[in-house]
């Protein structure tokens, strides 16, 4: 007996804030809200015509008639998403807090991110690209900008005229930029002696400048280049967003394993199917931990290219990819120019995304017992559309030395 046993423990009435990621979708896409697929059917189709063109005119002399003809492009709206959790009868009696609630909003945020990640990974497919040679840095076409408060005017410059000479006179610009951006432009403008200088200097806030509306995401599409041109040796390693791919001579039962192929082809190409396919283990590769592979198989990819002898990794909604190797090889590395950061400007409308199904949670209750399941999902599709293509721009910044 003590009198501490007089001592309560307290617990607070709501559970601790959880932190979510920005989401800007909506903001920048067409979301196609007059088309009937927000009714009804699974494909959309966009015909698209070539651009005229001028003969000369010979007095007297008949003009050459032009063929007219059109292609199509479809969208399929076939991205399912989802997740379930339950929730007994007795486990919700004796919690204080609304478990269904939480749990649920959780649900549906992480749907939501999801949807956004894929929507600003289309600046893949954007029709410009600003990077080391576009800003007049030199370098190699697709190097990435070391962004400075030296640099990043021009960089916003150099994006928005490669809009313009693709004939896109639109002013309704967006910037999808990280935090890193943020920061660097907030130190420029600060530093400039105007009256938007003086106000980003006080308190931070940016907003529109140079004509751009920013809207700052963490969840930019990141993506990193393996050059692996010798054969690795055994147990010599590749970290990617903390989880470690090791090569072996034997592929054991160790999570990440990856076989060390005939050649230095085959090699890199198994390391691309187990990235590809996480959860499955193959005769070339070990499945990663259940956690791992379902955030690999949500968000990452990678493609082997056997000409360049570089493997490209794609992470979404990663914003910054950490890569790290233990290659015994010294010509074996991720190339630091090569690890970038996709920051994605454009026109307003574009990408564009359809939602057809929204996120809402439908609750089902088990037969024999009393558990309730909660679904949430969501059924979408984006895309990059040839006419889209032009009003968006890849501005690719260096990303090395970034923290995740």
């Amino acid at each position: 007996m003590a009198i501490s046993d007089l001592f309560p423990e307290i617990w607070e009435k709501e559970m601790q804030e959880v932190l979510y990621k920005s989401l800007v979708a909506e903001k920048i896409c067409d979301m196609m809200n007059g088309s009937d697929i927000k009714k009804y059917g699974d494909t959309v189709h966009r015909p698209y015509r070539a651009p005229a063109t001028i003969q000369r005119v010979t007095r007297g002399v008949d003009l050459t008639p032009r063929t007219i003809d059109a292609g199509d492009e479809t969208m399929i709206v076939n991205e399912q998403r989802g997740d379930l959790f339950q929730v007994t009868k007795f486990d919700q009696v004796q919690s204080m807090y609304d478990m269904a609630l939480n749990y649920g909003k959780d649900s549906g945020e992480a749907i939501a991110a999801k949807i956004d990640a894929d929507v600003l990974a289309e600046v893949v497919n954007a029709g410009s690209t600003v990077d080391t040679v576009a800003i007049g840095a030199g370098g190699t076409a697709g190097d990435g900008v070391v962004l400075t408060a030296a640099n990043v005017i021009n960089v916003m410059s150099s994006a928005k005229m490669l809009m313009r000479k693709k004939n896109v006179t639109s002013t309704d610009v967006y910037g999808a930029v990280s935090p890193e951006f943020i920061n660097v432009l907030t130190q420029a403008v600060a530093a400039r002696s105007t009256t938007q200088g003086d106000t980003v200097g006080e308190n931070g806030y940016i907003g529109n400048y140079y004509g751009i509306d920013f809207y700052e995401t963490n969840n930019l599409t990141a993506t990193a280049e393996l050059a692996l041109s010798v054969q690795p040796t055994a147990n010599d390693t590749v970290t990617i967003s903390g989880v470690v791919f090791t090569f072996v001579s034997s592929i054991g039962t160790t999570a990440g394993n990856v076989l060390i192929g005939a050649d230095v082809d085959a090699t890199r190409a198994n390391l691309a199917t187990l990235i590809n396919a996480p959860a499955t283990t193959t005769a070339t590769g070990v499945a990663l931990s259940t956690a791992n592979a379902l955030r690999f198989t949500t968000f990452f990819s990678a493609v082997n290219n056997n000409t360049t002898d570089v493997l490209t990794v794609t992470a979404k909604g990663q914003s910054v990819l950490v890569v790290a190797e233990g290659l015994t090889n010294a010509a074996n590395v991720w190339t630091t120019a090569r690890q970038l950061q996709r920051n994605l400007f454009g026109i307003k409308g574009n990408p564009v995304l359809v939602i057809q199904s929204k996120p809402s949670i439908v609750e089902r209750l088990e037969t024999k017992q009393e558990t309730t399941n909660y679904i949430t999902s969501v059924l979408y599709k984006t895309k990059t559309f040839i006419d889209n293509a032009p009003k968006m721009v890849d501005v690719r910044l260096a990303s090395s030395t970034y923290s995740a």
